[in-house]
């Protein structure tokens, strides 16, 4: 067992919070609709095994009954069922006014699926409003089936632990206690954003858990960061919406994120929305550590893996 391992379970603890959250994200819900949400306790939890599949999450739910792949991306401001799944499902949804979903890419249009009864399986149950796009394009190029993503409509009200180690994820209802077993990492006010240093200077990263990639950084913060000398390749993306992207590959001798360093850093070198800030971290640094991210606190968790315990050792 890994030191790591210990720590994160040590992290989280249920303490007096209540077995039910309603209402968990009547902000976000596309509809304007709320998401009705309860979480699971004592015998009926357990963490959910999760998949790291070329640098994503995925792991297995029920949608209205029927087993399904779910991806895991606080990026997407909705949480999204393929479209094509409505019908069979017998889910009921409506028109969206012209209205469009944006992407890294551009826009995409989407339905609005009104009640799609959600089991994350010794997490939480509930009946939400999604978002339905044609998921297929993007499922055939990541080569997985891809039925619906867990959107920041869902984790932001949660506290969020993710351990890729261990292969597992959990969310706990907002308001459950965080015991802190590492010192913790503010978040900017509303946002999964924090400040890292690259070169010595300050960055301003936002969390992108449905990036596969270590880091994304602004043309105009790589101006500020980036090595002079730095070697370049040009590298196509593909995003949820079907939609590639070509952009500069780089990497960055050493990156620090809440006084832990990270060297030999790749990063992709592309427009950043204002609203992100100088960039995006993605799976490729967040799955190097155990993470808690508790977004009504404001405040980031990341447990370093530390070596194995040697062979017949008692874990500490």
């Amino acid at each position: 067992m890994r030191i790591a391992a210990i720590l994160l379970a040590i992290a989280l603890a249920f303490s007096g919070v209540r077995a039910t959250a309603q209402n968990a994200s009547p902000a976000a819900a596309p509809s304007g609709r709320s998401a009705v949400v309860n979480y699971y306790v004592n015998e009926r939890r357990a963490p959910v095994s999760i998949e790291l599949f070329r640098g994503i999450v995925l792991f297995k739910v029920t949608l209205a009954g029927r087993d399904a792949w779910m991806m895991l991306d606080n990026g997407a401001e909705h949480s999204l069922i393929d479209a094509a799944l409505l019908a069979p499902l017998g889910i009921m949804s409506q028109e969206n006014k012209g209205r469009t979903m944006r992407t890294p890419t551009g826009v995409v249009p989407y339905r609005i699926a009104l009640d799609v009864p959600l089991v994350i399986p010794g997490q939480l149950e509930g009946r939400i409003p999604m978002a339905a796009v044609d998921l297929k394009t993007f499922s055939d190029l990541a080569g997985h089936p891809i039925d619906a993503v867990l959107g920041a409509d869902l984790i932001n009200p949660s506290i969020l632990s993710l351990d890729v180690e261990r292969r597992v994820l959990q969310l706990l209802p907002g308001g459950a206690q965080v015991r802190e077993a590492v010192p913790s990492i503010m978040l900017g006010k509303g946002k999964p954003q924090f400040e890292a240093m690259v070169g010595g200077q300050p960055v301003q990263l936002t969390i992108d858990l449905g990036f596969d990639g270590e880091l994304s950084l602004s043309p105009e913060a790589w101006a500020r960061v980036g090595p002079p000398d730095a070697k370049k390749e040009a590298r196509t993306l593909v995003h949820v919406d079907g939609q590639a992207l070509s952009v500069d590959h780089a990497s960055l001798p050493s990156v620090v994120i809440g006084g832990l360093e990270r060297k030999t850093v790749g990063v992709d070198i592309r427009p950043i929305p204002a609203r992100d800030g100088d960039g995006w971290i993605g799976m490729g640094l967040m799955s190097q550590f155990g993470v808690v991210m508790d977004m009504s606190r404001g405040k980031l968790w990341l447990v370093p893996r530390l070596p194995s315990t040697s062979a017949g050792a008692s874990p500490p």
